[in-house]
Order: structure tokens, then sequence, then C-alpha cells
């Protein structure tokens, strides 16, 4: 359950956190935005998802983290999303 581990993982180190918030709509980062009391600048989206996590901070003018999936287990439609972002990130240079 992605929630509950990164609720484990935030919680361990005394972090506030926002997970699963329809991302990359603006609601999720705004909500962790007034949490943080600070602006969009100072805050690193941490993610696995370049459609969601990164898209989402990079509209918001946060800076952002990818990192490397580490479930196996995802529906099909993040499977498909996962050929995409392999093309987007070939892209990056």
């Amino acid at each position: 359950n992605i929630p509950e581990r990164a609720g484990k993982f935030a919680d361990s180190l005394e972090l506030d956190w926002v997970c699963d918030g329809n991302k990359p709509a603006r609601k999720p980062f705004l909500i962790a935005l007034d949490k943080l009391k600070t602006p969009a600048t100072n805050v690193a989206v941490i993610g696995d998802q370049v459609f969601t996590d990164v898209w989402g901070a990079k509209r918001m003018k946060m800076k952002s983290v990818l990192l490397t999936p580490i479930c196996d287990k995802e529906g099909k439609f993040v499977k498909f999303k996962r050929k995409l972002e392999k093309i987007v990130i070939s892209q990056e240079v």
C-alpha cells in the first residue's frame, strides 16, 4: 500500500506529507504548500512518475526528484504510462 509506506517513511523522519492527491492537478501541490507554509520554489517533489509527480511539480515551479519505481504490481494504465515515460526520459539531455 503506497500511502501507508510513504506515511511510515515520512512519519519516521517527522515530515508532513501528501499522497494520492490526483496529480498532476494543482490542488494536491497547493495543499502541500499550505502545510509547509513555504513558497513553491523551496519545495522538492519526490516521485516515480513523470506524468504525475514531475509534470505536476514543474507546473507549480517546484523542483522534482524522479525515483526508480519499486513496485512491480501496477495497473494496465500505469504500465502504459511507463512506456511513454521511457520515451520522454530518453529525450531529456
